[in-house]
């Protein structure tokens, strides 16, 4: 209890949508409050009414329950209508804020999530999570709240007719309110957090047997992998088995509550309308009507004990949204909007860079200084974990230096979010082939391009032969992460993207790693003629093929320790000359 009350006070993500929106929920409330009056009260008039039409004999001495039964029984849709209308209007709009707010924080540091998260965890976060948190008012709060309403009222109501009565009903639904959840919070709240966790490792499981299933087939491993797929949804199965098994038992327990009530009304009325001493013949209609008016309400009370472990799933999922938020308190603060926007030249400025990726982290970069003129082509080397990725996540705009500056065409894109698309694009070693057709992959970066400037595209990184030949041309399919092309030329056609774009200054983030040496050569060698208007910064791990590229930029320990043409380096340096030859042991530079 005491980690709910400080996860209520310390959350961030649903309660200030619950206070913001709490006029609507408010008015949900009441309208479900008032839906459950008018079954009840639909069901004592029909009581009454059934039982009276069997004494009466007259239709005008019914005239009066007749009226009400039809206003209840009209009433009693609309106001269900209304309160889902209300309710579910409100609940979109919240889960829709959500949504876009956990986008939002997952989104600007994507790397490093999916580098500190399984794919299948992501899955969970950005699926099972949010309609969690959806359900904590529809299926939870909302039921809870109303069901609480209702006992209180019934408690005042039957109050005013007998002590006992008013016991019996205090006591049957205070266990059916109180200790049947508390039962089933102790009990299935575990193992729910069970089946949480299996469904999270089943997801990152499924995802990455997915990913590499061409892998496990090539291996002859495939049956392995299916059967621990078995085994985690079995064991899946046996855990909420066993939850389904505890849920019978407690709903046979919640309507022995009921049981306990009806008979309590039926008794009570029986002993009140039906002795001797009362005279008249509707005396005992009223014993049908008040034994009939409690069945509506069953509905709003059974659902209670399961509402609460279905909060137990969502409170789990507002603590994992919190998390989001302490692990995003320890990374840089988002970089703010730039002032300006780049303009020609786009010269690319490194001033006395230094970033490290949080308080208490080291640097990654140290006192970088460089600049590159725009249009210059330049192979940035250096061993994993010297900064080159952090160089260009610098240079794109998605964090800003913690010293220094880094500017394209005399403005930091920092802040810049998609803008900055317009002036950097990046070619990473993993471009995404969408199961879209050609046109479509090439028009990723600019949706309004024409066919010509696809064409002229392809044709730059000599793909439009190809492409011509197809059957469909533009319109071709390319399949799931473009199996029907090759490897070389899925690469040209994220090139293509990149030229229909129109972006100044092109990354390449060794996007040819893949590719057997020879092939290699050759596509730098054909980028850097279809990038000839740009400048180009590859990012690459060796020096095969360089010499096609205007300067070499080495980093080690965060700072630039060669930087030439790879001529004058070749001639100049014996580090290059025995790295390139390591590289290239069959070619002379140049």
């Amino acid at each position: 209890m005491k980690d709910l009350i400080a996860l209520l006070r310390t959350d961030a993500w649903v309660m200030p949508l619950f206070r913001s929106y709490r006029k609507p929920l408010v008015l949900a409330l009441v309208l479900g409050f008032l839906m459950f009056v008018f079954a009840s009260a639909l069901m004592f008039t029909s009581g009454y009414l059934i039982s009276a039409s069997a004494v009466v004999a007259t239709v005008l001495a019914l005239h009066l329950p007749l009226i009400l039964v039809r206003v209840f029984g009209i009433g009693r849709p609309i106001l269900n209508y209304l309160e889902r209308l209300e309710s579910h209007d409100w609940v979109l709009r919240m889960t829709s804020k959500l949504r876009v707010r956990l986008y939002r924080a997952v989104a600007p540091d994507a790397v490093r999530l999916r580098a500190s998260r399984r794919t299948g965890e992501l899955l969970g976060l950005l699926a099972d999570d949010v309609a969690h948190v959806q359900d904590l008012y529809l299926r939870t709060l909302f039921p809870m709240t109303v069901s609480a309403l209702l006992y209180l009222a019934g408690a005042v109501c039957l109050g005013f007719f007998s002590p006992m009565l008013l016991c019996a009903w205090a006591l049957a639904l205070g266990a059916v309110l109180v200790v049947l959840p508390c039962a089933s919070v102790a009990v299935v709240g575990p193992r729910e957090r069970l089946v949480k966790r299996a469904t999270d490792e089943l997801y990152a499981d499924l995802s990455e047997d997915v990913a590499g299933a061409n892998d496990w087939i090539y291996a002859g491993r495939e049956a392995e992998r299916r059967e621990k797929a078995e085994e985690r949804l079995e064991r899946r199965a046996k855990l909420r088995e066993a939850i389904d098994a505890f849920d019978r038992a407690r709903d046979v327990a919640a309507q022995a509550c009921f049981l306990v009530v009806i008979l309590s009304l039926v008794a009570w009325a029986a002993a009140a309308f039906g002795g001797a001493e009362r005279t008249g013949t509707d005396a005992v209609n009223w014993i049908a009507a008040f034994s009939l008016a409690f069945f509506p309400l069953m509905d709003a009370f059974t659902v209670v004990p399961p509402a609460a472990e279905r909060g137990l799933a969502s409170l789990d999922a507002v603590r994992r949204l919190n998390a989001l938020d302490a692990g995003a308190a320890a990374r840089p603060a988002p970089p703010a909007a730039p002032a300006r926007l780049p303009r020609p030249p786009y010269d690319i400025v490194f001033d006395d860079v230094a970033f490290s990726y949080g308080p208490g982290e080291p640097q990654v970069l140290r006192g970088l200084t460089c600049a590159i003129p725009f249009g210059q082509k330049v192979a940035l080397l250096g061993r994993s974990g010297e900064g080159k990725s952090t160089l260009v996540a610098l240079l794109r705009g998605d964090f800003a230096a913690s010293a220094g500056s880094v500017t394209v065409g005399g403005a930091s894109l920092a802040g810049a979010g998609d803008a900055a698309a317009r002036f950097v694009s990046v070619v990473s070693q993993d471009a995404h082939v969408f199961d879209l057709s050609i046109g479509e992959n090439v028009r990723l970066g600019r949706p309004d391009a024409t066919d010509e400037d696809v064409w002229q595209a392809l044709f730059r990184v000599r793909l439009a032969e190809h492409v011509r030949s197809l059957p469909k041309g533009l319109a071709t399919l390319v399949g799931e992460g473009g199996c029907r092309l090759s490897g070389g030329q899925r690469h040209r056609l994220a090139v293509a993207r990149v030229l229909v774009a129109g972006s100044p200054v092109v990354v390449l983030d060794e996007p040819f790693a893949g590719l057997d040496p020879t092939t290699e050569r050759d596509v730098l060698a054909l980028v850097a003629d279809a990038l000839a208007d740009k400048t180009v910064v590859l990012v690459t791990h060796h020096l095969a093929g360089v010499s096609a590229f205007d300067r070499v930029m080495f980093l080690e320990g965060g700072r630039v320790v060669l930087d030439g043409a790879p001529q004058d380096l070749f001639a100049e340096s014996e580090r290059y000359r025995r790295l390139y030859e390591l590289d290239n042991p069959f070619e002379t530079c140049c």
